[in-house]
């Protein structure tokens, strides 16, 4: 009776915690496509910002923090002002 009670609470429980990740799951399927129409440094600021914002939720995920890193990472290669170049580094030491 107890492994039954048991095995019920444990589908219960992933149950519940496979809901919550799907909030994250459609958000981050909502999110990824848009790295096909970033053009300019400014396209890239606000994806970035967007992956910070999901990452700020979901603090046990690495993937938003990963690819907030990414879009900075594109824009210090699409900067020519060599001032804001030396600026966008410093935001990835801020998240991690």
């Amino acid at each position: 009776m107890k492994k039954i009670v048991l095995s019920i609470a444990v589908v219960l429980f992933s149950l519940v915690a496979m809901a919550q990740k799907a909030e994250f799951y459609q958000t981050m399927g909502e999110t990824l496509p848009q790295y096909g129409t970033c053009k300019s440094v400014a396209d890239f600021q606000a994806l970035g910002n967007k992956f910070e914002m999901i990452a700020n939720v979901e603090k046990l995920e690495w993937l938003p923090l990963y690819y907030h890193a990414h879009c900075y990472i594109l824009m210090s290669f699409m900067e020519q002002d060599a001032c804001q170049k030396r600026q966008l580094p410093g935001c990835g030491r801020k998240i991690g």
